[in-house]
């Protein structure tokens, strides 16, 4: 958690923010998504998160997840304008910029920090400040190892608990995964 510091300043001062997930999110990336998001949010931060793709409709329950911008669903122009105009673009749950499908290049090309968020091996290295765990069951899992170490679990209401409880169980199998730790639980 070498980062920590300079996350902790990044925060400081609300700014625009744009959570990208990866292409057909699934319960891990659409959690740590909306967890982040808001978490963000209780920090001044005008959030937006933005999925390439659709998610499934059994995460339709998640908080926050109706605020989802879906990119192919004919929402291109408005993704793209707040990827540009992004102070801080956030890639979760996912190892490669291809994940991002029709956004890769433009989430590339973005003047904003990047901050990566993963659990994921890679070749890839993309991002201004990089957390990245591969012994971590989820990236919601990660995320609140991250929450802890900037000494924001106070914030961490029912909203945000749910969200990376989602990320959890469905990254573990409901817990039955070897990938399962003490950790996890």
């Amino acid at each position: 958690m070498e980062n920590i510091p300079a996350f902790k300043k990044l925060l400081e001062t609300p700014q625009n923010v744009v959570i990208t997930v990866h292409q057909r999110p699934d319960g891990d990336a659409l959690g740590t998504g909306l967890g982040l998001s808001a978490l963000l949010k209780k920090l001044g931060h005008q959030v937006q998160v933005i999925a390439p793709t659709a998610y499934p409709a059994f995460l339709d329950w998640m908080p926050g997840s109706p605020e989802v911008i879906i990119c192919a669903q004919g929402q291109q122009e408005r993704s793209f304008e707040l990827l540009n105009k992004a102070d801080i673009i956030f890639c979760v749950d996912f190892p490669t910029l291809n994940r991002l499908n029709e956004m890769e290049p433009v989430v590339r090309g973005a003047a904003a920090t990047k901050v990566v968020i993963d659990h994921h091996p890679t070749s890839e290295t993309f991002g201004d400040l990089i957390f990245r765990d591969v012994k971590a069951a989820s990236t919601t899992e990660l995320l609140y190892e991250i929450i802890v170490a900037l000494g924001y679990q106070d914030l961490v209401d029912k909203d945000i608990a749910e969200c990376l409880y989602a990320g959890l169980m469905t990254d573990t199998g409901s817990f039955k995964h070897t990938n399962t730790t003490a950790k996890s639980h």
